[in-house]
């Protein structure tokens, strides 16, 4: 899976993850818009006609190079990374959900992550209700 980065040269940047080169040349389009160029104009840039263009952004096979060319006509970077989707967690357990959000609260109400783990360390070392029990009623025989 490739996720591209384009970073304009002023430095707005954005970080989508494509599938296909449709969902790229999409979005590319969508970058022209909104940085409010025309075909017309990204082509003379790109020494190109705007038919040209048009033909290069329907291409089935797109390439880095053809993206560079129109992302430098634009004033952006072309900027990408491959991810391992296998080296990833696929999903984490209703018990993890609960310590992140946990740690969420923690460090939303203030706490560092110092004071957390010597909570955490502090509750461990804690005797449970159930040991308390077993040492009073071992002691008192």
């Amino acid at each position: 899976m490739l996720t591209y980065y384009y970073k304009e040269k002023k430095g707005n940047s954005a970080l989508q993850k494509f599938i296909d080169n449709k969902k790229l040349v999409n979005y590319v389009k969508m970058v022209i818009n909104n940085k409010e160029f025309s075909l017309t104009e990204v082509g003379k840039r790109m020494g190109i006609t705007r038919q040209n263009l048009y033909a290069l952004l329907n291409k089935e096979n797109l390439s880095f190079a053809d993206i560079q060319r129109i992302c430098d006509a634009i004033d952006c970077e072309l900027h990408y990374n491959i991810v391992d989707v296998a080296g990833q967690l696929k999903e984490l357990s209703p018990q993890a959900l609960h310590l992140i959000e946990e740690l969420k609260k923690d460090l939303q109400s203030g706490k560092t992550i110092e004071d957390i783990l010597l909570q955490e360390n502090a509750s461990a070392i804690q005797p449970t209700q159930k040991e308390e029990d077993q040492t009073r009623n071992g002691s008192n025989t």
